[in-house]
């Protein structure tokens, strides 16, 4: 897929507002990003995955570090319930481990994860998280797509027979339960409308 950038972004300044230049060059990296993922195969995945990225990301559209002093970090050290969970088993691994990415990737289990699938290791290297090719690649494409975060996966809530209608709503239960779920359904499908009228019918981008 690819997508007209100036349709997109008119469509996006009315539907949300105006962006600074920043903000406007990090949607644009994602964008692209999305465009030359062979993985990605519905336009509803990515007006899904834009409208979660708006919020886990505080419209900043750049990779992001879940935010904390190391003692906040403690809940998630070895032992603890939601460690266990995360799979930490060294002393400092709930800090080290902490969220990073587009969608907030945290804990060793799913940083070892992503090595073993990516070749790349990310338990050494944590921050290549905050790159914006492996936030995409790892944190959010592999991420939502195969089940990372919680065995959910963009497929079971938005089909990609188009017959079928998304379940944008608990399609959130990919990343966290139900937070903010409704806000997030409402933005995709203003995205989706936005992509739609965006997308380049003979699959050739323009500038």
């Amino acid at each position: 897929m690819k997508f007209d950038r100036e349709r997109f972004f008119n469509g996006f300044r009315d539907g949300f507002g105006e962006l600074e230049q920043a903000q406007s060059d990090a949607l644009n990296k994602i964008l692209a990003s999305a465009e030359a993922d062979t993985d990605i195969t519905s336009l509803r995945w990515i007006a899904y995955i834009l409208a979660t990225i708006k919020r886990e990301c505080g419209e900043t559209w750049s990779p992001t570090t879940e935010q904390g002093n190391p003692r906040y970090f403690g809940k998630y050290e070895p032992g603890s319930r939601l460690g266990k969970m995360l799979g930490n088993t060294q002393p400092g691994d709930g800090f080290t481990f902490r969220g990073r990415g587009y969608p907030q990737t945290s804990g060793r289990a799913n940083y070892q994860k992503l090595s073993d699938h990516f070749g790349v290791d990310f338990i050494a290297q944590p921050d290549l998280l905050l790159d914006p090719e492996w936030a995409w690649k790892g944190s959010t494409s592999y991420g939502m797509r195969m089940g990372l975060y919680s065995g959910r996966t963009l497929a079971q809530f938005i089909p990609e027979d188009e017959s079928q209608p998304p379940d944008y709503f608990n399609a959130r239960q990919i990343i966290n339960g139900h937070d903010h779920a409704q806000e997030i359904a409402d933005d995709a499908v203003k995205f989706e409308a936005i992509l739609r009228a965006a997308l380049v019918k003979d699959q050739t981008a323009t500038a």
